[in-house]
């Protein structure tokens, strides 16, 4: 398991915040986690609640291109990337104290391991590693360029 930290997109909070303000800023977690990682926290301790005594509550209000649901702590938020084409992944929670709240996101830009590989004709590159790697498609039976193909094959150039 990886911890990734994030960059703050918003201007940090005021200072001194007193004892009832909420602090949730937009973040940022770009080239540190693949579409292919397992579970993956996320460091959120920019997150600031001084709620008096109330103790503060982290929620996940809603998530985009992760696997299932994100679960959240004080300091953490713990997710597994969805495996797809690196569409980034968004995820947006809540931090509350009684009726005071804020809402922030986290915007996460899948690391694309394949952008300088170049594969072989017939092997494409594994997102997950970075690797090339042959395609399951069978090549034999494709038709040699001498041989032509039959009459009635329905292919017309």
């Amino acid at each position: 398991m990886s911890l990734c930290s994030c960059l703050i997109i918003d201007p940090p909070p005021p200072s001194p915040c007193d004892s009832n303000c909420i602090y949730a800023p937009n973040m940022l977690v770009s080239g540190q986690v693949t579409a292919c990682a397992g579970s993956t926290d996320i460091d959120i301790s920019p997150v600031v609640a001084a709620c008096g005594g109330i103790t503060p509550k982290y929620t996940i209000i809603s998530s985009k291109n992760v696997t299932g649901t994100p679960t959240i702590t004080e300091d953490i938020i713990t997710f597994t990337p969805a495996n797809n084409n690196y569409e980034s992944g968004q995820i947006v929670y809540k931090v509350s104290c009684g009726i005071l709240s804020a809402i922030g996101k986290i915007i996460i830009v899948y690391l694309n391991n394949c952008v300088d590989t170049e594969c072989d004709q017939y092997e494409t590159c594994n997102k997950c590693t970075g690797l090339c790697e042959e395609n399951d498609y069978d090549y034999s039976a494709e038709v040699p360029e001498n041989e032509a193909l039959p009459d009635g094959s329905g292919l017309v150039i």
